[in-house]
């Protein structure tokens, strides 16, 4: 079990790859420092971001060495994890150059406070879901399940991470305050969508056990949805 834990793309250290190129990049694409509004963006994912990972640091530090498997990643899948990774970057970049370079498409100013919220409940979803004990994790392959009293988020949706990934991506562009920059978190959605219904067939195909959650647990990414 332990090697088949230690398998795969390690998850966490990629995310704070891609989130330290995501502000970088705005910095940079700003082509200025004086702008509150960008601060305000670089400081609220700053210290979101920094806070909870010294919570799950406390909470569950072997959050820290997950992995992506490499086995439900097989064939196409990988790459729609790894579009949707640069569509979020991409978004960043084509934000912040719509904004403060070309102004294509500027957004109101309540654009930002909405997109503030979405980063918090982004921030505040996967941390839940990180802290919970899922059914599915790595860590119990081959083991009994956890109690369904432990599964967190994961007793609502299936993916709960992927939704908060879509909510932090829709923050991107309202915080920034950039219309065109959701044309790159649309193609991100429609990727990570691929690649949940994938992951879902990929597990049900494999684990027994995994149909019992699918009824237990009837939406994929979107309560009452989907």
């Amino acid at each position: 079990m332990y090697e088949e834990y230690q398998k795969g793309i390690p998850a966490y250290w990629v995310l704070l790859t891609l989130y330290v190129a995501g502000l970088a990049a705005a910095i940079i694409c700003a082509g200025t420092l004086e702008s509150p509004w960008l601060w305000i963006f670089v400081g609220i994912h700053g210290a979101l971001f920094t806070v909870y990972s010294l919570m799950l640091k406390a909470g569950r530090p072997h959050v820290f060495r997950r992995n992506w498997s490499t086995d439900i990643e097989k064939g196409h899948v990988w790459r729609c994890l790894l579009g949707a990774c640069v569509m979020a970057l991409a978004s960043v970049v084509i934000s912040t150059l719509d904004v403060y370079r070309f102004a294509w498409s500027p957004m109101p100013a309540f654009a930002s406070v909405l997109g503030a919220c979405l980063a918090m409940a982004g921030y505040m979803l996967a941390m839940q879901s990180l802290l919970a004990s899922p059914p599915h994790a790595q860590e119990h392959y081959g083991e009994p399940k956890p109690s369904p009293e432990n599964y967190g988020a994961y007793g609502v949706i299936r993916h709960p991470l992927a939704l908060a990934s879509i909510l932090l991506g829709l923050s991107v562009p309202l915080m920034i305050g950039s219309l065109v920059g959701m044309i790159p978190v649309g193609i991100m959605i429609v990727l990570l969508v691929i690649y949940v219904n994938a992951e879902d067939n990929w597990r049900f195909a494999h684990y027994e056990w995994y149909y019992d959650y699918m009824k237990s647990v009837g939406y994929r990414l979107i309560p009452m949805i989907w």
